[in-house]
């Protein structure tokens, strides 16, 4: 268990090296420390894995940057129950995890022949199509895609520069519906 100085003095320097800093909050970590909740000191914290009532549950006790979900063009069920929208309707980031099917699940995108199909069209992989359709469907959407290789970071990088036009768009989207029997 890490040791935590509460006194007072501590707490001074605390505030003087804000000051000195010109930050009004300091990270969510060292908050979490405090035996005070109402020193104010947190901008707003990030939720993972919830639904829509439970962001909207936690929005009545602090402010919130971030929705952490998984989601992908296979696992659309944020967007089908309205939660992705609703971030945007409040100006929260919505941030998907595994956005290209988890550790093993990018190698299931070569599977479907309408990611293939757009990845030919844009000279591209099924796995930065996969990408790139997340990034279209709002600017508060901020994919975090893992990866154990340079030439998948490389690979990821490329994904804002794709332009899916509308049919492009649809299909993706489509593949998600399909596996959750809509």
């Amino acid at each position: 268990k890490p040791i935590r100085d509460t006194s007072d003095e501590s707490r001074k320097q605390q505030v003087r090296a804000r000051a000195e800093m010109q930050i009004n909050e300091i990270d969510l970590r060292r908050e979490l420390d405090s035996d005070d909740p109402d020193e104010g000191k947190i901008g707003a914290i990030g939720l993972s894995n919830v639904n829509r009532r439970q962001l909207d549950e936690a929005l009545r006790f602090t402010r919130i940057a971030a929705v952490q979900n998984r989601c992908n063009v296979l696992d659309t069920r944020d967007f089908e129950s309205g939660l992705v929208d609703h971030c945007r309707e409040l100006g929260l980031a919505y941030v998907p995890y595994s956005p290209v099917g988890g550790h093993w699940g990018h190698a299931r995108l070569q599977q479907f022949p309408a990611l293939a199909r757009i990845a030919d069209k844009h000279r591209t992989t099924p796995y930065v199509i996969a990408l790139a359709w997340l990034l279209a469907q709002g600017p508060h959407i901020v994919p975090i895609p893992g990866a154990s290789k340079v030439t998948s970071i490389e690979s990821s990088l490329t994904a804002p520069g794709v332009e899916l036009d509308s049919g492009d768009l649809e299909a993706p989207g489509a593949l998600g519906a399909q596996r959750h029997g809509h």
